[in-house]
């Protein structure tokens, strides 16, 4: 017993003694590319796999990279391919992985040529992915196999091999089968690269060929009616389905073209050798879809922003085509908008005008600022904010009734002036169709805020007008008093109760108008200098707080917003003009701050906590009088409560940090 006791002892000492060495980084990586070759072998997480390949790719260290250069994973992959090709190939993560390897060989084009020569191993396993068998046709395999194809683009003999193995057409059946969204953006990115490489290359044949398998549905006609030679098949399924994928593909490849800003072959041969926008317009007369006729609009308008500027027009042009000017392309899309409008559908409109915003931006500097339509110079930004913001409008009129406040008036006056006949016309045709169809103009005025505010590099100006009008509406949720006190019959007394009615029924409008300030004020930086109505906001903010029927959702937001506003519009030099803040809206600071510590949400209470650290830190910096103020509002006492009896973590969190900042201040 105990001399085999002793045996394992001095085995483990003699292994201490001489020990072996570890195998390399290099080793273990064979290792376990031998283990993949089992078929039992299972894996049962692919985010190892996706380490692996994340490694082998150099990103994290380029040692890594010559891995792949080895003899052996060249007949790891050769052993490989064989059970692809036999009756029982490998799992999908394994042959998946194996495509994603593949890929970061033949990124090399000497290492191309290596897997080609002889064996012909990319032909082999792309006519194994498109068998008709299935066993090899899941969401992975085809992504792997995508992403082959777009390493392989980067050289001219990858691009050689694709125009002769026509792996373009299965990528494109890839696109237009519904795909995962990785297949589909890949996919549409490789048609892109293709076309691009092609065209600087100089084979422009495999360019037009690509382009007419593409819009092939569109020249085709895929909506005739098959019983009838001149009869179209009106908002069929079947054409939709067809037809989608084109769209999406055409609004990828315009964006790529113009975000390249140069010209090419491939929008010449788009817009004018097969005349896309005229196919375009003979599906659209088939579609009375109004969810599906706003993506062929936002196409309509992809397709005009590659007119202005992306076009290469060959030498010996048999079409005389030319450039599309700015004004013809502000006249279109005042059309799209006319045709929308005339089929009872505005809420395209506000999806039209997002889409022009993102284009024109991209444009930059080729888009100029000013428009000359029949002799009139107008800035076409404008009027796409104006037709953005009549819903908002519309909105703010039902609220005030037809006795508009002067300030409403000289708001309109001011819209009317950079407003075009044009505009202006369009403007009154939305009125009549929401006057007509008794339309949900709420729930549209939100989603032009959200349009609006989402816009990125709005023009100054532009953020100015859309401040001014948010603030309006915000105005119309308010009681008649600048800032009621917290005495009930008073408030009733002031209309407070057919507000609450107005906020409990349009939450989500005044949601969005307090998440637009907030946008606006962090993102452009308004000053009171030039909006006054910006010095009304912490006011109206307050005055909404003094509401106890006020949802959580917008307690908290406006909590931030009262935050925000106090932050970025008091003056600098504050404690100099006043050493106190009776008769201000200010005044009122302190109460709401300790109502709201006492709201049954904690998301409220936190955020009435995030308003007394701001409040801290500005009596620290710039504003002395808050200090007597806190004080005098037995603040800081349930503030310390809450840092040691509040159930939720977070409110206790933000209560300590309050009194961290208070106890800085002597």
């Amino acid at each position: 017993m105990s001399g085999t006791a002793v045996a394992p002892e001095q085995e483990q000492q003699e292994q201490k003694a001489n020990p072996q060495p570890e195998d390399s980084c290099e080793e273990k990586f064979h290792k376990v590319l031998a283990a993949f070759l089992n078929r039992g072998f299972k894996i049962n997480n692919d985010v190892y796999l996706e380490m692996i390949v994340s490694h082998l790719s150099g990103k994290h260290d380029e040692d890594y990279r010559k891995f792949i250069k080895s003899a052996e994973v060249f007949r790891w992959l050769e052993t490989m391919l064989q059970q692809w090709e036999s009756d029982r190939p490998p799992a999908s993560d394994i042959g998946a992985f194996t495509l994603q390897l593949l890929a970061l060989i033949v990124e090399n084009e000497w290492d191309f040529a290596r897997i080609q020569s002889g064996s012909q191993m990319l032909d082999r396993f792309q006519e194994c992915i498109v068998r008709n068998d299935g066993k090899l046709q899941n969401a992975s395999i085809k992504l792997g196999h995508v992403l082959v194809l777009k390493a392989i683009s980067r050289h001219a003999m990858g691009m050689s091999w694709i125009k002769q193995s026509g792996s373009w057409r299965i990528c494109l059946d890839y696109y237009n089968g519904y795909q995962t969204i990785y297949i589909t953006r890949e996919t549409s990115l490789f048609i892109d690269e293709v076309l691009e490489r092609f065209c600087a290359m100089g084979d422009y044949e495999e360019v037009q060929a690509i382009v007419r398998t593409i819009l092939s549905p569109l020249i085709d006609c895929v909506w005739k009616s098959p019983e009838q030679d001149d009869a179209v098949l009106v908002n069929d399924d079947r054409s939709q389905k067809i037809i989608t994928p084109l769209l999406s593909l055409m609004q990828t490849l315009f964006r790529r073209i113009i975000e390249r800003g140069k010209r090419t072959r491939v929008a010449y041969y788009i817009l004018y050798t097969y005349k896309f926008e005229r196919n375009l317009w003979k599906f659209t007369d088939t579609m009375h879809d109004h969810t599906y006729l706003a993506k062929i609009w936002q196409t309509h308008i992809f397709a005009n922003c590659a007119r202005l500027c992306t076009m290469e027009i060959p030498p010996d042009d048999p079409m005389a085509a030319v450039d599309l000017t700015f004004d013809r392309y502000t006249i279109n899309f005042l059309n799209y908008v006319n045709f929308s409008i005339r089929r009872g559908n505005v809420q395209n409109v506000m999806l039209m005008a997002e889409t022009h915003h993102a284009l024109w931006r991209i444009l930059g500097d080729r888009a100029p600022e000013e428009v000359v339509l029949k002799n009139q110079s107008i800035r076409f930004g404008d009027q796409i904010l104006l037709l953005q913001l009549f819903p908002v409008l519309y909105e703010m009129h039902t609220l005030v009734g037809n006795q508009l406040p002067d300030y409403v008036e000289k708001f309109c006056t001011k819209l009317y002036d950079i407003a075009c006949e044009f505009t202006i016309r369009l403007i009154y045709a939305c009125r009549d169709i929401f006057q007509a169809y008794n339309l949900n103009v709420t729930e549209l005025a939100c989603k032009s805020i959200q349009g609006i505010v989402t816009t990125h590099k709005l023009p100054r100006a532009r953020a100015v007008i859309a401040f001014q009008a948010f603030v309006y509406v915000l105005k119309e949720f308010l009681p008649d008093m600048c800032c009621p006190s917290v005495d009930g019959q008073k408030e009733r007394a002031n209309g407070t109760d057919g507000k609450t009615s107005l906020i409990l029924s349009k939450p989500n409008l005044l949601s969005a108008i307090i998440n637009g300030l907030i946008t606006l004020i962090e993102g452009y930086n308004i000053t009171w200098k030039e909006c006054i109505e910006s010095t009304a906001v912490v006011n109206f903010m307050l005055n909404l707080l003094t509401n106890p029927n006020l949802p959580p959702r917008l307690v908290v937001l406006a909590l931030k917003l009262t935050q925000i506003s106090i932050e970025h519009f008091l003056a600098p030099n504050l404690a100099l003009l006043m050493d106190n803040i009776a008769g201000t809206g200010l005044e009122y600071v302190g109460r709401i701050i300790y109502k709201r510590l006492h709201d049954l949400s904690w998301e409220a209470r936190d955020s009435a906590l995030e308003l007394l650290a701001s409040v801290v830190i500005i009596s620290e910096i710039k504003f002395p009088a808050f200090q007597k103020h806190i004080l005098e509002c037995d603040i800081v006492a349930v503030v310390e409560s809450a840092a040691k009896n509040d159930t939720e973590a977070y409110v206790r969190a933000s209560a300590l940090r309050c009194l961290t900042l208070m106890v800085k201040i002597r």
